[in-house]
C-alpha cells in the first residue's frame, strides 16, 4: 500500500496498480459477494523470493491470518 498526499496522484496509481483475487469472499461487503483481493487495506501478498514461500495476510480473518500461496494463477514466469 502507497500513501499520497495528492488524490490525483494516489488515483493514477491505483489504475496502474495489478489486481490479485482470492478464492474466498470478502466478509465485509454486502451479503459476501465480492471476492477478497488487494484492492482491501486488510490483503497484504508477499510473493515468493528465492528461499520463501509467497503468503498473503488477512487482516479481515479470524484465526487464519497467515494464508500461504499455493500457486499464484496466471503469474507472469
Amino acid at each position: 500500500m502507497k500513501v499520497f498526499r495528492n488524490e490525483e496522484e494516489a488515483e493514477k496509481s491505483a489504475g496502474k496498480k495489478e489486481s490479485y483475487f482470492l478464492n474466498g469472499y470478502c466478509p465485509h461487503t454486502s451479503k459476501g459477494k465480492k471476492l477478497c483481493g488487494n484492492w482491501c487495506a486488510k490483503f497484504y501478498l508477499n510473493p515468493a523470493e528465492k528461499n520463501t514461500t509467497a503468503y498473503v495476510i488477512m487482516g479481515c480473518k479470524v484465526g487464519e491470518k497467515l494464508l500461504f500461496v499455493e500457486e499464484i494463477i496466471g503469474e507472469k514466469k
